[in-house]
């Protein structure tokens, strides 16, 4: 599993600190195995996160969209 975070204005985040942060509060299965850090995320309209365009980033060669 993948984590993609956007941090806020000012401050720095370590992919590290992520991935140990969320294994001490969820399970080992449900933790993300590596942390991409973006300047931000994209939004649609409505200012929810567009999770089709955040994956066409990792899935070019796929030959179809991934839901």
């Amino acid at each position: 599993m993948k984590a993609i975070v956007s941090p806020k204005a000012g401050r720095h985040i370590e992919p590290a600190s992520i991935i140990q942060w969320t294994r001490d509060r969820i399970a080992g299965y449900k933790a993300p195995k590596s942390v991409d850090v973006v300047q931000s995320l994209p939004c649609n309209a409505t200012g929810k996160i567009n999770k089709q365009e955040l994956r066409k980033n990792y899935w070019p060669s796929a030959g179809r969209d991934i839901n």
